[in-house]
């Protein structure tokens, strides 16, 4: 902390004492990169150019090029907020909000499988050659949304209820979560968002109706081959795979929609998700929060092994020897949902340091 502070206060220094400004040799250097063709990379050349365009006319009525409406699409995406700072600045000529609406609402969105979406897959799909190329995996993961209702000035619908043709009790039937469905190509580069539906916890009855829908869309209209479903081990989720079983762990079932040969749809665990889990069992055993004690050849499995290896390891200032970080140990709310933490604590470089330091027990 002594070290860091000191050098705190010389940048803190340096910086009140110097002033940094560009000379007139340098602006005009700058200005003659802008203006002459010194740049070589194509788009760099293009969002120049563009921006010289948009300076020299009206705010209203200007044309974009289509690489500039991607790039703004995509800056866009990365943080709404930064964006409309950017066009508040006025640093950077940039297409409006309501402009990049129009393109990224061509397909107007909406709960449910789209036949535009669907056409779009299969265009995509007609362009692959090789029969591998149309092996697909179908993803599903719910996630969490803030509970609001929203007027559709364009319809007239309200949206953010479970189910609009039923309302029914307002205060029970908003939706709480969004259940998100993704065909991904095992072998080729598709990916596409197939479906969402909104809802509060999706039961297992439900996601087998739109799964087997989204299977049978995919097979025969797409022409693409499902062979894998990837998704969380949440308990309607597990309850969703043993209803294809009978006894004992169900980890394929026929594909019902497979019109060439006989084949399975074969079930599988998201692998981040897995290792969270692992990560976060060994985190409570042993814990005063929990009884559970896990051992594997009457050896404990104890989280206080990890803890032991970030406390010795943190005493040798000078030669840290594992990776282990104050949030690999002390894990939060946020902390706790990042995959990278997860396979840090669990690597092989953190399991050679703790058979070091804790020895046989820990071995």
């Amino acid at each position: 902390m002594k070290k860091l502070n000191k050098q705190l206060l010389t940048i803190r220094t340096q910086l009140s004492t110097e002033k940094v400004s560009i000379d007139s040799s340098q602006h005009q250097s700058l200005f003659e990169i802008i203006k002459d063709n010194i740049i070589s990379d194509p788009f760099i050349k293009l969002f120049w150019e563009e921006q010289k365009k948009a300076f020299s006319r009206a705010k209203r009525g200007h044309v974009w090029h289509p690489m500039m409406i991607r790039m703004a699409i995509l800056l866009h995406s990365q943080s709404p907020s930064a964006y409309r700072t950017l066009q508040d600045i006025g640093i950077l000529k940039l297409p409006g909000e309501s402009t990049l609406q129009d393109y990224t609402n061509f397909v107007k969105p909406s709960p449910g499988f789209h036949i535009e979406i669907l056409k779009e897959i299969k265009e995509a799909a007609d362009k692959l050659t090789s029969n591998h190329q149309k092996w697909i995996n179908i993803l599903f993961d719910e996630m969490s949304i803030k509970s609001h209702l929203v007027f559709d000035r364009e319809n007239g619908n309200v949206i953010g209820f479970i189910n609009r043709s039923t309302i029914g009790d307002l205060s029970s039937n908003i939706a709480t979560h969004c259940l998100v469905l993704m065909a991904v190509g095992i072998t080729s580069s598709l990916k596409y968002s197939l479906a969402w539906f909104p809802t509060k916890s999706t039961s297992a009855s439900d996601l087998y109706t739109i799964f087997w829908e989204a299977v049978a869309h995919l097979e025969t209209y797409c022409h693409l081959k499902v062979i894998s479903a990837m998704c969380d081990k949440v308990v309607s989720n597990m309850k969703f795979i043993a209803i294809h079983g009978k006894e004992g762990i169900t980890y394929k079932t026929p594909n019902l929609f497979a019109n060439d040969t006989p084949r399975d749809i074969y079930f599988i665990s998201d692998p981040p998700h897995l290792l969270k889990t692992v990560r976060n069992n060994l985190s409570t055993s042993g814990s005063n929060k929990n009884t559970r004690f896990l051992s594997k050849n009457g050896k404990n499995i104890l989280w206080k092994h990890i803890v032991d290896v970030y406390n010795k390891d943190i005493q040798n200032e000078l030669s840290r020897a594992s990776i282990l970080t104050y949030n690999h140990i002390h894990l939060n709310s946020y902390s706790v949902m990042k995959v990278n933490l997860a396979a840090q604590v669990m690597s092989m470089s953190v399991a050679k340091i703790m058979e070091e330091y804790g020895g046989n027990e820990a071995s």
